[in-house]
């Protein structure tokens, strides 16, 4: 296709909002605390009229130094000069001209110490359902202090919203706050549920999805002397699509994070290809034995014959991405490994966008079409 295929990924995933390569971030922080010496005109004034200082903008004092020890901050606190003070905000309102305290920034490592999380919340409350972020915030603030928490990030099924106080959201939509863990959270829990950022993963969903679909792929339907089934990795295979799309949905349950995903991905394929082969290969030394070069020449043309044209007709007719169509002829040959080799290549998973249906539709027509085949052979 002579398409440089990694670069294609990359304009992908920036079409779609996915995160780039794994392991690196960018450099620009949105939301971020900085150190400051109060100012002589703001001494005797509370921690209240300070941050409203501030005002339409949002900053918050999160610490404060005073004669060399560091002391709790409450709104009410009437500040004096030479205290120092740590204040959150969008990075933007800190290094812009309206910042009062612009001049007086200084550098305390240990005031900036603070721990700070970025969370997704889940909101699962229905009284919060169908309002406006703007209408969410005041609801919150009227149960419980909401300063020094930021919205980052807002998304539905997996698709970025527009962070404005006038998106309207819903249940199972997430939130990202990032802010001070207490403050966090302290407002995170009035949202519902809770994706607290961890190596653990909920494997009473996984073992459940690989039982329920092995259940579902043993089952077969008779039709005269042909019992046609989905089979058994075809049915985890539906299970896990069904749980995935849930998930993405209402994202409460079945939390894998990607390093585990990697895992059940990478040793799930090398198992799968190793059971394959070891009983694919008594039939094939036999059937080598029987046949020859007709046998090895018949199955490189069976094998690239259909590949070749589903990539000309996926390029060059219906226009169809290059990664997604590769990914698609992977998924339509029932190959993993071809998967996993365009994933390591591009160093990206934009390929599986294309995988998941084929793969389970090709499966099914495999497993069916083989019945329909050697039904077929034998009136003959």
């Amino acid at each position: 296709m002579r398409v440089d295929l990694a670069a294609e990924c990359r304009a992908l995933e920036g079409t779609l909002g996915v995160g780039g390569e794994v392991g690196i971030v960018s450099a620009y922080r949105a939301f971020e605390t900085r150190a400051y010496d109060v100012p002589v005109s703001f001494a005797g004034r509370s921690v209240a009229e300070l941050e409203a200082s501030f005002a339409p903008l949002r900053a918050f004092v999160e610490r404060l130094r005073r004669r060399g020890e560091i002391v709790p901050v409450d709104p009410k606190m009437l500040l004096a000069a030479g205290d120092r003070i740590a204040v959150s905000s969008r990075h933007e309102t800190l290094v812009g001209n309206e910042n009062p305290l612009r001049a007086a920034e200084v550098d305390d490592a240990t005031l900036l110490d603070i721990p700070t999380v970025e969370v997704d919340a889940v909101i699962t409350r229905r009284d919060l359902a169908g309002l406006t972020l703007a209408e969410i915030a005041d609801r919150l603030s009227a149960e419980v202090a909401t300063r020094g928490v930021f919205v980052a990030k807002l998304v539905r099924a997996g698709q970025t919203l527009p962070r404005a106080l006038g998106t309207v959201l819903e249940r199972g939509d997430v939130v990202t706050l990032v802010g001070a863990r207490t403050h966090v959270e302290r407002i995170a829990s009035r949202l519902g549920m809770i994706e607290w950022p961890g190596v653990t993963s909920d494997l009473l969903a996984i073992t459940a999805t690989i039982t329920i679909g092995s259940l579902i792929g043993l089952a077969t339907i008779r039709i005269g002397t042909v019992e046609i089934g989905l089979s058994l990795a075809v049915g985890v295979l539906l299970v896990g699509l069904t749980l995935g799309w849930l998930r993405s949905v209402f994202p409460v349950t079945a939390r894998v994070p990607p390093a585990g995903v990697w895992l059940l991905q990478s040793l799930g394929l090398t198992m799968f290809l190793a059971a394959v082969a070891l009983n694919a290969a008594p039939g094939f030394v036999a059937g080598l034995r029987g046949s020859g070069a007709v046998l090895l020449a018949a199955g490189l043309v069976l094998g690239a014959l259909p590949h070749i044209l589903t990539v000309l007709f996926g390029r060059y007719a219906l226009r169809i991405n290059p990664a997604l169509l590769l990914g698609m002829v992977a998924g339509a040959s029932s190959q993993p490994a071809i998967l996993s080799a365009l994933e390591d290549s591009t160093h990206s998973r934009v390929p599986a966008l294309g995988y998941g249906v084929c793969y389970a539709i090709s499966s099914v027509v495999l497993t069916l079409w083989g019945s329909v085949i050697v039904l077929l052979l034998a009136h003959t």
